[in-house]
């Protein structure tokens, strides 16, 4: 089956930081939504050791990339981060009022979601 697991943070000094991770299949897929430039630009640079890590470790990753709100609208296209993901980005959008506050949520499709 398909596992889902979000995480908002909001650290002062980047601004917020949406972690959206997808299992499938053994396929690890991962988009990070970074509201500020600079976060994305810091975040885009560090990729590649998270590729290297995460491969160390056994985890197979299918897709893996930093975006950031209005990225989709120039490129002309809905919030996807490939064409074929289907909704695996539906609420990737910074859009929710922010509070301070990190949240994790889980989702396993078919199962009740979790909040903590």
């Amino acid at each position: 089956g398909r596992q889902r697991t979000e995480i908002d943070l909001n650290p002062a000094e980047l601004g917020r930081v949406k972690v959206r991770m997808e299992l499938e299949n053994g396929v690890m897929r991962v988009v990070l939504r970074a509201e500020h430039a600079a976060t994305h630009d810091l975040l885009g640079r560090s990729l590649d050791q998270l590729r290297r890590d995460l491969m160390a470790q056994g985890v197979q990753i299918g897709h893996l990339e930093v975006r950031q709100p209005g990225d989709d609208q120039r490129r002309g296209r809905r919030d996807s981060p490939r064409d074929d993901e289907g909704d695996f980005a539906d609420v990737m959008e910074l859009d929710e009022p922010s509070s301070g506050a990190t949240r994790t949520r889980r989702r396993h499709d078919g199962d009740v979601d979790l909040e903590a």
